[in-house]
């Protein structure tokens, strides 16, 4: 019997709360309208929003990729554009936009792994575009005969780049050598 008590002690136990406060963290924070709003404390600790558009689906996200060094992350919207934003602000510290004269959407963006400058994007009017993040401009920019769905640097090689593309094919690129 003691062994079968000690076997007992091992196993985990489930306690039910049945306070609904207790052991329970609650944030509370004034909303727009000055009422107390309880917030969870596993929800996101920020939250990130470009202005609205034309409409109210016109900015939404499509891709968003992490800075491999700092702390920065770029977003790829439905409104042509690709921002760059700090994480201690609410709004973009650099938009590209009107990119190549394009207004179609952005799907996808990526950040070079060794190329800390380099960004590249995809969009819907069937281009692959690489951004300059010092100086905020747009370097180059191809044309495909379908659009790409996805885009990856390839971490040996960081010159090279692979795209999948809706023809069902993947294609890799030499930035160097885009025309």
């Amino acid at each position: 019997d003691e062994a079968d008590d000690h076997d007992h002690d091992k196993k985990p136990k489930a306690e039910r709360n049945n306070s609904r406060q207790k052991g329970r963290h609650i944030n509370k924070q004034l909303s727009a309208t000055n009422q107390i709003e309880e917030e969870s404390p596993y929800g996101p600790t920020n939250t990130y929003r470009l202005p609205v558009g034309k409409n109210a689906y016109s900015n939404a996200f499509h891709s968003i990729d992490h800075h491999w060094s700092i702390n920065q992350f770029a977003t790829a919207s439905s409104d042509a554009s690709v921002c760059l934003w700090d994480p201690t602000r609410s709004s973009p510290i650099t938009t590209f936009t009107n990119l190549w004269g394009s207004d179609d959407t952005v799907t996808t963006v990526r950040y070079n792994p060794a190329e800390r400058d380099l960004l590249a994007h995809c969009s819907n009017d069937r281009g692959i575009g690489l951004h300059d993040t010092r100086t905020a401009s747009a370097l180059q920019k191809t044309i495909m005969s379908m659009k790409c769905n996805c885009l990856e640097w390839n971490p040996m090689e960081p010159y090279m780049f692979a795209v999948g593309n809706e023809d069902y094919n993947a294609y890799t690129f030499d930035m160097r050598k885009l025309a």
